[in-house]
């Protein structure tokens, strides 16, 4: 799409949703008025109409009825955002407004999550177990001036749900195939009247998967096992003082996700033979019977606690506020190797005659399993809070921020769980480091390198993992920022939003003895102006700026002298600079609501691992690295819009989409370089954006009826569409789009429901998320022996599949 195409549909929206059009507009007489939803995305309370920002907000009562559970239940009604696990819980990807991160590893996501505020750390625990919310905010658009810590791009707030006043309580219990089972409740009430309030929830949440593992005795596929704790106290010891303090532990055990794996089908990099670097065109689905999980694979451990303590004082002056949070997210994992294959395959040199050139190359399969020890990220956060009263035509902000995080990555590694052949020799390819020279074949080698690199997985029951602690990461940020806003009229508003941030981040490599330090400042700023013709209708401009931490990576390797050199890359901030035209509104009385907006980004500084060749000395490497460095700009064009609809008393309609153009304007990745079809410099200018759909949309209609007494029943069915992504920067290999289907009947009473449910009710098989990455073996799968470079670590693209069809009921008791 052009970005005329899209001024075009945008004003086309735009006109539409104007007072003018919508004024003529008749609905069926009797129509109830949509929900009105309060939101915090200001840090003040606002009706979400009167908010100039594109914010997509659920209410705990749409919580419930859409069953959101996750960050891809979120995303799936959110216009603009998309949501992908690329692996279990270990690379969750938010995306919002198409800047998705290009290197798949940052440990930074463009997009931040926070609770109550509060910013959540450590990626392995970004897609949590969640319950007892009062609401879920999607605020699009950069949002650091206002949350800070990487709302690069946008920022997602859940807020739990607060203590009552009056006795209050809830329980539900699910059933559905393959093991589903939810259990969850939650008590709420007054310990000391007027002063003291408490609230205590509980979930246990297990599903097996969708998928059978063809390995007898195997551990499940796809599935997990929540138990998650929430509990809060609420202390109000006078009219103008408030405190509260929220805890949070989770228990969470996570199965091997459903991972395949498909071999490198083009993009041949080899001079003199085959070696196929990418795959091209769109990846396959798979049967719900064609996965193998080794018997040890049972996925990822994680503990995810996290505690949060907010003040407020109301004075004469205005409000004080502190919101102090900490959090720690522990993980350790098992995973199979060989991403749902039976084995992976491995060639081999074996001595069949005395004279020692004389050997036999052959193959054997080996089960490998992956290791990881414990992964800990510790996080502090103390935000401090001054705001004028709300009630004066210029109102102001100050506050001053302080961030403090300590991730410490344990070892990992890869165990063989199958003995070598009694014919075994040593691993291919057989080569000889010579100095001055480097790497060279050799008939009869000192030392294999496929000896250096595999030997040790097949040395034990733990093959080459040693415990302990590989790195540790430390980030310390000060910032302070404030807001100031205008009433310029009755009908005109303005605001001006500023932070100012100064971070340091310490990185020790225990492995390789590296040791970097660096530091960074950088201004965040928005501007918004928003003007109201009527009373339920707002246009809204605004302007915004804003910087992504920066960053470091580094690696050892030898040069061609035969020197140890260490190499490191430092990564300054992205940048993006953000345009957003905007309306919202209600109208017919309620009964219709429109929110649309236009937006043009500029984002610059994009990190994109780059090939390194030499160290900082210019001497050539022995070896190639792969580093991340600054090393492209792009643009983001497009439309998002959503409508609610009341159409009669009984049946209300909302729909959401995004059209987006996206792509490289100047970007150069070297990995990419020797592709015949990218070469010599690996120019993917004019690409799109990887990891991000074109077009996105929801449907949702619900229809309610009374049935006896104060007994309802309803039918719900939501429409969820995900465009196609394309997996890399070179645009080749294709994540289909795919459409899920999910509908809801049930019976509703003030204190009782009962519901019959199904998810992906037609079974869309297609997969949902892939990334690119290299065979742990010298051979291709099912392949001759080989043993060279060509198929030393052959590349792959590990391809993660969707939860199928899935049905059950649920019964909800409230007291």
């Amino acid at each position: 799409m052009t970005l005329t195409q899209t001024r075009v549909g945008f004003v086309a929206a735009f006109v539409l949703a104007s007072p003018i059009f919508l004024g003529t507009a008749n609905a069926q007489e009797g129509a109830v008025a949509l929900e009105e939803i309060v939101v915090t995305a200001r840090r003040v309370e606002e009706r979400l109409q009167d908010v100039p920002l594109a914010i997509t907000a659920f209410s705990a009562a749409e919580i419930q009825a859409a069953g959101i559970e996750n960050l891809t239940d979120v995303a799936d009604l959110t216009p603009g955002m998309t949501f992908s696990n690329l692996i279990g819980e270990f690379l969750p990807v938010p995306v919002i407004r198409s800047i998705a991160p290009t290197a798949v590893q940052d440990r930074e996501n463009n997009a931040a999550i926070f609770v109550d505020g509060v910013y959540v750390s450590g990626r392995e625990g970004l897609n949590f177990s969640q319950l007892d919310l009062e609401r879920i905010e999607v605020v699009k658009g950069p949002q650091a001036a206002l949350y800070g810590r990487n709302s690069f791009s946008g920022a997602v707030n859940f807020v739990t749900a607060r203590p009552t006043d009056e006795f209050r309580g809830k329980a539900e219990l699910t059933f559905g195939d393959r093991g589903r089972m939810v259990a969850s409740g939650a008590i709420s009430g007054p310990i000391v009247e007027d002063k003291l309030r408490a609230r205590v929830a509980v979930i246990l949440n297990q599903w097996d998967g969708s998928y059978e593992n063809q390995v007898p005795d195997g551990p499940d596929i796809g599935g997990f096992e929540y138990e998650t704790v929430q509990s809060s106290l609420y202390w109000t010891p006078t009219e103008q003082f408030e405190a509260g303090l929220s805890l949070y532990v989770s228990k969470d055990l996570i199965d091997v996700s459903a991972l395949t794996s498909v071999t490198a089908t083009c993009e041949n990099v080899s001079a003199r033979g085959t070696r196929l670097a990418n795959y091209c065109g769109e990846l396959p689905s798979i049967d719900k019977n064609d996965l193998h999980v080794l018997k040890r694979a049972t996925g990822e451990e994680r503990d995810v606690n996290r505690a949060h303590l907010t003040m407020k004082l109301d004075t004469a002056l205005g409000e004080f506020s502190a919101l102090s949070g900490f959090s720690k997210v522990e993980q350790t994992f098992l995973y199979d190797g060989s991403r749902g294959n039976p084995s992976t395959r491995f060639a081999y040199q074996s001595f069949i005659s005395p004279f020692p050139r004389a050997f036999v190359l052959g193959t054997f399969d080996a089960e490998l399993l992956q290791i990881g020890a414990a992964d800990i990220t510790e996080e502090f956060s103390q935000e401090l809070r001054f705001t004028s009263p709300e009630d004066r035509s210029w109102r102001y902000s100050l506050g001053a921020y302080f961030y403090s995080v300590e991730k410490e990555e344990g070892n990992s590694g890869v165990a063989a769980q199958t003995p070598r052949p009694r014919t075994f020799a040593n691993f291919c390819p057989c080569i000889q480091f010579f100095p001055g020279v480097g790497f060279a074949l050799t008939a009869f080698p000192r030392t294999s390198i496929g000896d250096l690199t595999f030997g040790r997985w097949f040395s034990g029951p733990m093959g080459d993992v040693t415990g302990g602690v590989d790195a540790m990461l430390e980030t310390d940020a000060w910032s302070v920022f404030g807001s100031v806003d205008a009433n310029f009229s009755d009908r005109l508003k303005g605001r001006v939003e500023l932070r100012w941030t100064d971070e340091e981040k310490h990185s020790q490599n225990f492995v390789t003895g590296s040791d970097l330090q660096n530091s960074w400042d950088f201004i965040s700023w928005r501007a918004t102006m928003d003007f109201k013709p009527s009373e339920n209708t707002m246009y809204y401009a605004s302007i915004a700026g804003a910087e992504k931490s920066g960053a470091f990576d580094s690696d050892n390797e030898e040069n061609i002298n035969g020197e140890d050199v260490f190499v490191a890359s430092f990564i300054d901030p992205e940048k993006n600079t953000s345009f957003e035209l905007g309306v919202k509104g209600t109208y017919m009385g309620g009964r219709l609501s429109a929110d649309i907006a236009l937006f043009l980004i500029d984002w610059t500084e994009i990190v994109i691992p780059q090939l390194v060749g030499v160290d900082s000395n210019g001497v050539p490497l022995a070896g190639v690295l792969n580093l991340d460095m600054n090393a492209g700009d792009a643009t983001v064009q497009g439309v998002e819009a959503s409508f609610g609809f009341a159409v009669t008393d009984n049946l209300t309609a909302n729909l959401g989409f995004s059209v987006t153009d996206s792509e490289f304007d100047d970007a150069k990745i070297q990995s990419f370089a020797d592709f015949p079809s990218y070469g010599p410099d690996g120019d993917v200018s004019g690409n799109e954006l990887l990891r991000q759909s074109a077009v996105q949309g929801n449907l949702t209609l619900n229809y309610r009826r009374a049935f006896r007494n104060d007994l309802e029943w309803y039918v719900r069915t939501d429409v969820l569409y995900t465009g196609k992504q394309w997996v890399g920067a070179v645009n080749q290999a294709e994540v289909p789009a795919h459409t899920y289907v999910n509908l809801k009947i049930g019976f509703d009473a003030e204190r009782y429901s009962v519901e019959l449910w199904s998810d992906n009710l037609l079974d869309d098989d297609k997969p949902i998320a892939a990334f690119r990455d290299v065979w742990f073996s010298n051979a291709l799968p099912g392949g001759g022996a080989g043993g060279f470079f060509d198929t030393f670590f052959p590349w792959r693209l590990t391809v993660s599949h969707p939860r199928r069809r899935q049905v059950g009921a649920t019964l909800r008791v409230n007291f």
